[in-house]
């Protein structure tokens, strides 16, 4: 079995706390935003909420400086929120975690698993609605990602791994099935950067930018 134990140290991190406050002014600058634009709005009466539950697959990664590590795709569930501020823009909030495997070949190509890390990303977009008629509503979303990693198991139990924050992309769409049920395409893209670090050396820098395929039911109320 595996070893696994929560990093205790990440919250001190002061990669952590800088990305932290990054990531606090990005969303105060995205809600200033989406206050003008329903502002702009007022006069439309819609205020419609939807949850969704996807089923995600990740894609794997094997761009890291120094090369040769490998970091596996994962396959997980998605938790969406979306709030419909005006008739063609929405804001949507999307959560899940990723258990990753994380291998390194050496010089003499034998690869060595240095077991798993568990991620939390967290994205931050507002949707574009184009007002088509019929039961499906195709849209296309811009945001942020946030992700940090929470666990580590086997070799990267004792090391620390840098938090990552960059832009997102969407495209999706919506079927209705009935007045209140869709079911629900998506892809989307984020980029991601983290830095594997011992005693606050790096000792790797991974490039993951997945490409993540979801499709699921969500209800609108």
């Amino acid at each position: 079995m595996r070893k696994n134990k929560r990093n205790s140290q990440l919250s001190n991190h002061p990669k952590t706390i800088g990305f932290s406050l990054i990531l606090a002014l990005w969303f105060a600058v995205l809600f200033v935003s989406t206050a003008a634009l329903y502002a702009q709005d007022a006069n439309n009466s819609i205020h419609q909420w939807t949850y969704l539950n996807r089923v995600i697959i990740t894609g794997s990664s094997d761009h890291s400086d120094p090369k040769n590590y490998k970091v596996y795709s994962a396959f997980t569930m998605e938790t969406v929120i979306r709030w419909q501020f005006s008739s063609i823009l929405v804001a949507e909030v999307n959560v899940k975690t990723e258990s990753r495997e994380v291998d390194v070949t050496d010089n003499a190509r034998v690869v060595t698993n240095l077991e798993s890390i568990e991620l939390l990303p967290i994205n931050l977009i507002i949707e574009y609605h184009p007002p088509v008629r019929g039961g499906i509503h195709p849209y296309i979303g811009i945001g942020g990602n946030f992700t940090l990693c929470w666990e580590k198991s086997g070799v990267l139990d004792n090391k620390d791994l840098t938090p990552s924050l960059g832009p997102a992309l969407q495209l999706g769409a919506d079927f209705d099935l009935a007045s209140y049920i869709v079911f629900n395409i998506d892809i989307k893209w984020n980029r991601m950067r983290t830095d594997i670090e011992e005693n606050g050396t790096k000792i790797v820098s991974l490039k993951l930018d997945p490409i993540n395929f979801g499709t699921g039911l969500g209800f609108r109320f």
